[in-house]
């Protein structure tokens, strides 16, 4: 894959210049067919603009190619959460966890937090509160799990944290 044509059009697309950056997407694509970055690319950028459709026909085709691509699980489950269609969102968020170990904590920050928050808007606040605990097994001085935590009663806050 042409290197400096990938980090034109990435760098084309975070100016927000969609236009240019997704030709630049389309040539990669075409010359590198076989590859699963240009459909990303792809299809976040049409998420980027709204187009959900074309965002799922690209997404999906990205992940067919490389189904370890975390990034993918969680576009496709913005795409789905935007519409609020939560449980298509949360579906993707739970296979996207089982390509993903714990160990990858940033990655799996990102996933679990996702998935927690689409359990919470459904509802399900024994899985949300669930993965929250796990990822304070993981890092026990993430605030924003302490917080979460504590909003669903799974955790007391003492005096020295409040702090």
């Amino acid at each position: 894959m042409d290197q400096a044509k990938l980090d034109k059009a990435i760098e084309l697309h975070s100016k927000h210049d969609f236009q240019s950056a997704k030709k630049l997407y389309q040539e990669l694509l075409l010359s590198s067919e076989n590859n699963f970055y240009p459909l990303f690319l792809l299809g976040t950028l049409e998420l980027d603009l709204g187009n959900t459709e074309e965002a799922l026909k690209f997404l999906e085709m990205s992940l067919n190619k490389n189904p370890n691509h975390i990034d993918t699980y969680l576009n496709l489950s913005a795409v789905y959460y935007y519409e609020s269609n939560y449980d298509k969102s949360r579906e993707y968020l739970e296979l996207g966890k089982k390509y993903i170990e714990p160990s990858n904590y940033e990655d799996h920050k990102k996933l679990c937090f996702r998935l927690a928050n689409t359990y919470k808007i459904t509802g399900e606040l024994d899985k949300a509160k669930t993965i929250y605990e796990e990822m304070y097994l993981y890092d026990q001085f993430n605030l924003l799990v302490i917080y979460f935590l504590h909003e669903l009663n799974a955790i007391k806050l003492d005096s020295k944290l409040k702090k």
